[in-house]
């Protein structure tokens, strides 16, 4: 309780307030600033554009999956593997998701791969 005649602090009393803003304008006699072109744009050479016959190829998306639930495996099986047996676990988890991993991508080097 506050004592009779006593005035709380308003909150711009308590807190400063920022000053208001006003922008700055450049001075009306400056000269504007230099319009700098850039060079006009040269076509890309004829090896590296595709070719007009050949239609779009989709986009693989075995690798993102592969990725993906290698991850989703990895978790759960690090948590069990870990729990159960300790490092030796999650080392012998870890070295078959690894394992699983390199023969996909060898695969994939080698041609066997989906296309």
């Amino acid at each position: 309780m506050s004592s009779p005649g006593y005035q709380e602090p308003t909150n711009e009393q308590i807190w400063s307030q920022p000053p208001p803003f006003v922008p700055q304008l450049p001075p009306p006699n400056q000269a504007p600033s230099p319009i700098v072109k850039t060079p006009p744009l040269t076509p890309l050479p004829e090896k590296y554009r595709p070719a007009k016959d050949e239609p779009a190829q989709p986009a693989d998306r075995m690798p993102f999956l592969m990725a993906l639930l290698s991850l989703v495996f990895a978790i759960p099986l690090t948590a069990i593997a870990s729990g159960s047996s300790g490092l030796r676990g999650m080392l012998v988890a870890w070295v078959g998701i690894i394992g699983v991993n390199l023969a996909y991508a060898l695969s994939r080097r080698n041609g066997r791969g989906s296309n």
